[in-house]
């Protein structure tokens, strides 16, 4: 079931987002955030740009959303989007399923144009968001710095 995330959701979103902050693969983030900075963080999403989760049996097992992609006014059609998956759920179908649900929904808030920023050394995420008509616009060359080596990251865009 995808619904809306909630603040009661917060505990859940945060063990999830701190899987992929350990892992290195999908997130700049190279400390782990306290449920106290996700509070903060989720007070970005409304009904202009939400956030979702998947439950399953009462659990959250992934969790995505849209994000303001600059707040200019000429950019007021662009949205980017995220998307993570508990690890003890991954490779069932969870992420396809947000991703799908996430451009369904951009489509009708009105976007014109869905951008992910990704990893190169992500093959699944790049995988699932081409899966869906993604193209690559660009590469941002050794952009991030994490632990002390350079990634380079994606740039892929969707036109809605």
């Amino acid at each position: 079931m995808i619904r809306l995330a909630q603040s009661h959701d917060l505990p859940a979103i945060t063990e999830i987002y701190n899987q992929a902050v350990r892992g290195r693969m999908s997130t700049c983030d190279e400390d782990e955030k306290s449920l106290s900075e996700r509070q903060v963080w989720f007070q970005q999403f409304d009904d202009r740009y939400p956030l979702w989760v998947i439950e399953q049996d009462k659990v959250i097992v992934a969790y995505g959303g849209l994000f303001r992609y600059n707040p200019k006014s000429g950019y007021r059609f662009v949205v980017e989007n995220t998307v993570y998956v508990h690890e003890d759920h991954a490779g069932k179908g969870l992420g396809a399923q947000m991703l799908r649900h996430i451009i369904q929904e951009a489509k009708q808030l009105g976007y014109k144009y869905m951008q992910a920023k990704i990893f190169a050394h992500n093959p699944a995420s790049l995988h699932l968001h081409r899966k869906f008509g993604f193209v690559e616009e660009g590469i941002q060359v050794k952009i991030a710095n994490l632990d002390g080596k350079w990634y380079d990251c994606i740039l892929l865009a969707l036109h809605l």
